[in-house]
């Protein structure tokens, strides 16, 4: 292959590829979803047991959506606060899927997605969309 025919096929599968909308709208319209998502699952969550039922809850969202990952690693973190004590459990919760649940942090770093964490999800839908309509 010749130099020119290589620079057309890099030309043509790069204009192949889906484009990702970058922009600071679509960034913080992601992160409000995924909060959104989060914040809905972690009240099932903490509403299936009487334990937790009126424990607070703190969800911080998934901090790596960004510009370089607008879809994040489709996991948010979060907590459970104590009212009385104000003792704080740490819990991951799922930003997009509707079938999937919350976590105790203990718990969810001994599941195989925990490797998901940190990461640019590419299973992760963009833009992301609403479980609660």
């Amino acid at each position: 292959m010749n130099k020119l025919t290589i620079v057309a096929l890099a030309v043509a599968l790069v204009g192949c590829g889906e484009k990702v909308d970058r922009s600071f709208e679509a960034v913080s319209l992601n992160k409000g979803i995924a909060k959104e998502n989060a914040t809905y699952l972690a009240n099932k969550f903490r509403a299936s047991s009487a334990r937790y039922a009126d424990y607070n809850l703190i969800i911080d969202g998934d901090s790596t959506i960004s510009k370089k990952c607008p879809q994040g690693d489709g996991w948010a973190s979060g907590k459970l606060e104590d009212p009385k004590t104000y003792a704080q459990i740490e819990i991951k919760c799922p930003t997009y899927d509707p079938n999937s649940q919350c976590w105790f942090n203990s718990d969810f770093k001994k599941k195989p997605f925990a490797v998901q964490n940190n990461t640019c999800n590419p299973e992760v839908p963009h833009p992301i969309p609403r479980i609660k309509k």
